[in-house]
């Protein structure tokens, strides 16, 4: 497997760039900064049946939401 690291800030034209030489999308949000809308917003923009899964970080113990 190849992992390449990508900006967090995505480009509208990414998908058709870079999209079609990846197999999977591993999609990192950020605990408490990271909003649902942000997340919708860069579904849409990739192909969702790419998506292989969601890492979140910056998670605190007790943490609720």
């Amino acid at each position: 497997f190849v992992v390449v690291d990508l900006p967090a800030g995505l480009r509208e034209d990414f998908p058709g760039m870079v999209g079609s030489h990846i197999d999977g999308y591993i999609i990192v949000v950020s605990a408490g900064k990271s909003t649902k809308t942000e997340v919708h917003q860069l579904l849409q923009i990739l192909n969702e049946s790419k998506v292989l899964g969601f890492v979140m970080n910056r998670v605190e113990q007790g943490m609720t939401g």
